[in-house]
């Protein structure tokens, strides 16, 4: 990725580019707002918003890749490589796509909203919001939060 390239998104969908010069707009086939991205690469740029929307960059334009069963709203999108990350949302929703496949991973009887979450090795990924998730390959492990608060940011 270029040292000067910038990926934006927002409101109704809305996605842009900034090459260092100049912002290019792209359109989401999908208007809910858009509230994170993922950037592997310039090439490699993902999006999640409301209404469980996903999207994806693919040949120059951006294209739905919904996960079918999720209408939850999505908060926060991240990965290790390609097409390798993890989604977080409403309702304790988390998902993992890995090597073409969905899996749904269950963190807690109690529902919960995950604001945002960090992977940082393919075995660990730490998840933060009403609750507090750490991933060590196998489980999802509760952790205790600093404070009885809603954690937004990693």
């Amino acid at each position: 990725m270029s040292d000067t390239s910038v990926w934006v998104a927002g409101e109704n969908g809305a996605l842009f580019h900034w090459d260092g010069a100049a912002w290019t707009q792209f359109g989401s086939p999908l208007r809910p707002d858009l509230n994170d991205l993922w950037v592997s690469a310039d090439d490699q740029v993902w999006a999640v918003g409301d209404l469980g929307t996903i999207v994806h960059l693919e040949n120059g334009r951006f294209v739905s890749y919904a996960r079918p069963g999720i209408t939850e709203n999505l908060f926060a999108i991240d990965g290790v490589a390609g097409a390798d990350f993890w989604v977080s949302g409403g309702s304790s929703l988390i998902a993992r796509y890995q090597s073409g496949a969905w899996t749904d991973l269950v963190s807690s009887p109690t529902p919960a909203t995950y604001w945002n979450l960090s992977v940082t090795h393919p075995a660990r990924t730490v998840l933060v919001g009403e609750q507090m998730q750490w991933w060590d390959a196998s489980t999802l492990n509760n952790v205790p939060r600093p404070l009885a608060v809603t954690l937004r940011g990693l």
